[in-house]
């Protein structure tokens, strides 16, 4: 038989945190311009209003006074949404000014529906709008599967600053929008993770990580498990701050039992936020009685065992992908429904891990 006595990984991992920056508020009825009508006309253009509560508010305007009918004509908040009606024109809105300093992606959703579609198109039309890196974007919009999109990464790392928004120009009876939902969620990369590794001493395990940047990076908590479900804090390693240095931190554990442990980091920031690294793992001699004959499989692993038993396949963060009751004796096992990567083959008391 044969026993994993250490762990090791070397990657590039980021603890990625996140944080709504904005969420439109359509909350007020009324917010935004009131219907107009022939007995009752719109404000002269250029107009604007402001509605919604900070940090949520929002700016709408028009530059060329909309046309007016005999029946009302909205750009306003009705029923926790932005509703655009039959409007004689077109408009914008534009976000608050959001703060992106301290975050390196963004993520924006819109969401919302037509109404009544568009009737003298290119004439009409609806458009979303946001700032990147790269200037900006403009999304036109043909149809009403297209008023619902996200746009999960969008790079923002060099502004300050952003909005969000859109434009129209609806002229047509019962033509219109509906914006139900416009949010913008922030992810800062607070550490980078280059290594992070368990090895067996004489009486105990040795962990060692690397970071190769760190962002209000207050500390890490390393936690530790029998079962890769059940995690429990082991000691707290201040951090260090802010820095784009090379940094290199330890931990060891001392008189440790035979058996499989588990290990992973909680990387907390100055505010309370937290993320968690990859699961990495150790066998102490002695706690084990079965044997995967091979760390490297395709479609089938072999495992040999003294006695029977259950067995369970875990990925890297402790999830049970896969389950097998084992013979005595040799057993083939097929694993060619797993993706690509790294698992832990465990019975409850030891493991090993092998790559598929």
């Amino acid at each position: 038989m044969r026993t994993l006595l250490f762990a090791f990984f070397t990657f590039s991992l980021s603890f990625a945190l996140s944080a709504q920056l904005y969420n439109a508020d359509f909350s007020t009825p009324g917010d935004g311009f009131p219907d107009h009508t022939t007995s009752s006309p719109p404000a002269a253009a250029p107009a604007s209003a402001i509605g919604g509560a900070s940090p949520n508010s929002w700016t709408v305007s028009y530059s060329t006074t909309p046309s007016s009918d005999g029946s009302a004509n909205s750009f306003s908040t009705s029923g926790g949404a932005m509703v655009i009606s039959d409007w004689g024109g077109g408009g914008s809105f534009v976000s608050q000014t959001i703060d992106v300093s301290m975050y390196d992606e963004v993520s924006i959703s819109f969401a919302g529906s037509f109404t009544n579609g568009f009737n003298s198109p290119p004439t009409e039309f609806f458009e979303y709008t946001y700032d990147s890196n790269s200037g900006p974007v403009t999304i036109p919009v043909s149809s009403g599967a297209g008023m619902t999109q996200s746009f999960p990464s969008v790079d923002v790392s060099s502004l300050s600053t952003m909005t969000v928004g859109f434009n129209f120009n609806v002229n047509g009876s019962s033509d219109g929008f509906t914006i139900t939902s416009m949010q913008v969620i922030g992810t800062v990369l607070p550490v980078t993770l280059t290594a992070f590794n368990a090895k067996r001493t004489d009486n105990g395990a040795m962990l060692e990580w690397t970071t190769a940047s760190e962002e209000n990076n207050d500390y890490f908590s390393v936690e530790m498990s029998r079962d890769a479900a059940r995690f429990s804090e082991s000691a707290q390693i201040k951090g260090n701050g802010t820095t784009e240095s090379l940094e290199t931190y330890s931990y060891e554990y001392t008189n440790l039992a035979a058996g499989t442990y588990y290990f992973r980091l909680r990387q907390v920031d100055y505010d309370g936020q937290f993320a968690y690294s990859d699961v990495v793992s150790m066998t102490i001699e002695g706690g084990r009685d079965f044997d995967l004959i091979a760390n490297t499989v395709h479609d089938y692993a072999q495992v040999e065992v003294k006695t029977p038993r259950p067995v369970r396949v875990l990925n890297t963060t402790g999830v049970v992908v896969a389950e097998y009751n084992l013979v005595e004796g040799m057993n083939t096992l097929d694993v060619s429904a797993l993706t690509n990567g790294m698992y832990i083959l465990t019975d409850g008391t030891s493991s090993q891990r092998f790559v598929k």
